[in-house]
């Protein structure tokens, strides 16, 4: 039968290293009848695996999610933070030199410009979060399978 994990653990803390030999036989005797129901516990173990890591995925996807739209959002803050400053100063702007106003001007439109972008990168950023969790494929493989036999289960 199918044993959870504590089932498991209480079961084989009573195990002993004695032989099995002659039930062993028997074991491999009646494998048609012991397979399906091997199989049919290997594979909900592995939908119950899947389910958990799928639960993981979805809570590690949202906290990248919500990671992005914080750094982002920082970043426009600081950004309007900056434009916000040098709105401030306009009079000391003056003094600039035309080269230096140039400059001054084509630092500030890039600063607007980045700070129009911000939205869609979120958005783009996001898409691509998603799409790297999206459709996760279960891969079910037994790394071991315990036979136990009762003491003096050959006994009868």
């Amino acid at each position: 039968s199918r044993l959870n994990v504590g089932e498991i653990r209480e079961v084989l803390s009573g195990a002993t290293s004695e032989p099995a030999f002659d039930a062993a036989g028997e074991v491999v005797d009646s494998w048609d009848a012991i397979e399906p129901s091997l199989q049919s516990a290997i594979e909900q173990r592995g939908r119950d695996v899947a389910e958990s890591i799928e639960r993981r995925l979805a809570e590690r996807m949202d906290e990248d999610v919500k990671r992005i739209r914080e750094v982002l959002g920082e970043l426009a803050a600081r950004i309007r933070s900056q434009l916000d400053r040098y709105a401030n100063e306009g009079e000391q702007l003056q003094l600039f030199d035309p080269v230096e106003q140039a400059q001054f001007d084509q630092d500030v439109a890039s600063l607007r410009r980045r700070l129009d972008e911000i939205p869609a990168e979120v958005e783009l950023e996001v898409a691509a979060i998603e799409r790297r969790y999206a459709n996760p494929v279960p891969r079910v493989f037994p790394a071991s399978v315990s036979i136990l036999i009762p003491v003096g289960y050959g006994a009868r």
